[in-house]
């Protein structure tokens, strides 16, 4: 088996999505006193701040993989690999995000949460990489140097916001990390998604004319 339907790769994404997504609701609980302390007050902060940072992240990677589906032709072996890769990685999000709000001073959380964003960040970047191969996109060759140059701008932006939230962490200032990744992942998505659509070739055009 050389590729996978593109529809049953979808169907999968949004199950994997659907499921993260229940997880993030599932973390908020009513709390059962009438009155809440400040302690009590602060703590519901980080939590809707954790379900925040969770819910953009898992929002981001679901728009990065369906604009993937929209452009390929096929999914091949490569492809799927880096996708069951990229959906489980898609479901520790709320791990992460839970456990840098839960313990904001650990360096280890803050470790593991920043590395779990960085490699979704990653697994986005090689899936753009393997579908700069694909042969629709080959048929306009400015668009699969475009891919490429996204990928790897996309990557290196994640590996960025991974060591400026690390470095944070180190010195006491583990939220540096976390506004970074409310912010940028947004931002690199909106700015590197145009023109992504791969304009008819010039062969194309002389064929309908």
């Amino acid at each position: 088996m050389k590729s996978i339907s593109k529809e049953r790769v979808g169907a999968l994404s949004d199950g994997v999505v659907a499921i993260a997504a229940t997880i993030l609701v599932l973390e908020l609980k009513v709390p059962e006193e009438h009155s809440l302390s400040r302690s009590d007050v602060e703590h519901w902060v980080l939590i809707m701040l954790g379900w925040v940072v969770s819910f953009i992240m898992i929002t981001v990677m679901w728009l990065e993989n369906h604009r993937q589906l929209a452009l390929a032709s096929a999914w091949t072996m490569p492809l799927m690999v880096v996708t069951f890769a990229q959906l489980g990685l898609i479901s520790l999000i709320p791990f992460g995000s839970n456990l840098i709000m839960d313990q904001p001073d650990n360096l280890a959380s803050a470790i593991t949460f920043n590395s779990i964003m960085f490699a979704n960040g990653v697994c986005a970047g090689l899936g753009g990489l393997l579908l700069a191969r694909d042969l629709r996109i080959q048929a306009d060759p400015s668009v699969a140097v475009k891919f490429v140059r996204r990928s790897l701008v996309q990557m290196f932006i994640y590996v960025l916001v991974a060591l400026i939230g690390l470095i944070g962490a180190i010195f006491h200032h583990p939220f540096l990390g976390v506004v970074l990744w409310l912010s940028m992942p947004l931002v690199v998505w909106f700015w590197l998604s145009s023109g992504d659509k791969p304009t008819a070739s010039p062969t194309h055009h002389r064929t309908a004319e």
